[in-house]
């Protein structure tokens, strides 16, 4: 797409990286789930990877619901909605960029520890899903492709401004770097180092 069809049917302008005279641009259509708590099926996931949380009964039936508005996707040399729709590491930069999601949770229900239980079920460890659920809003994984197998590194860096947490996994050469600035979600992924991936970032137009 062009960049006005995307800013039209995004609803935003986006911002490129600077240099990026081959990018191709997709968007991702919002997305509005709602998901009913089943109790102790919920219950059950989670006895069953081993973490102390309860989920009040109470909370049986009760709605959570997400909304994640249409993001912009834009790729380096590559066919950006084609990349998306791999949920893998990409062989060219690749940017996804939208609204913070908002999330509606009924009073009771600790979101984080959740999202941490979700993140534990993709693939993390205990440590690693606790500490990207404390560093990352959980909703990021419903929206934004994270590395879910194998062993996760992760650090803090200053990017575009402010504080973004980098994710490698092991024996992957490309990263996953994530932030929020003004109210908008990022997420870069990029081959090559850590020192790439920032400079990518930091070069946003």
């Amino acid at each position: 797409e062009s960049m006005g069809e995307a800013q039209a049917a995004a609803g935003f302008s986006p911002r490129l990286p600077a240099g990026w005279d081959e990018v191709q641009l997709a968007v991702r259509p919002a997305m509005d789930a709602r998901l009913t708590i089943d109790q102790p099926e919920f219950q059950a996931l989670i006895d069953a990877i081993g973490m102390p949380y309860e989920i009040s009964p109470d909370l049986d039936g009760k709605v959570v619901s997400v909304y994640a508005p249409a993001a912009v996707v834009a790729a380096e040399g590559c066919d950006a909605a084609e990349l998306d729709e791999r949920h893998s590491a990409p062989d060219c930069p690749m940017l996804v960029q939208l609204p913070s999601p908002v999330v509606d949770s009924p009073e009771g229900l600790e979101v984080e520890r959740v999202g941490e239980a979700v993140l534990q079920l993709l693939g993390m460890t205990e440590m690693e899903a606790s500490i990207i659920s404390q560093r990352i809003d959980w909703t990021t994984t419903l929206v934004l492709p994270l590395p879910q197998s194998g062993e996760i590194f992760y650090q803090e860096v200053t990017v575009d401004g402010v504080t973004g947490t980098l994710l490698q996994e092991e024996g992957d050469e490309g990263f996953a770097l994530v932030w929020v600035k003004d109210g908008m979600l990022y997420g870069l992924y990029a081959p090559g180092n850590s020192d790439d991936a920032v400079r990518i970032a930091n070069s946003l137009q």
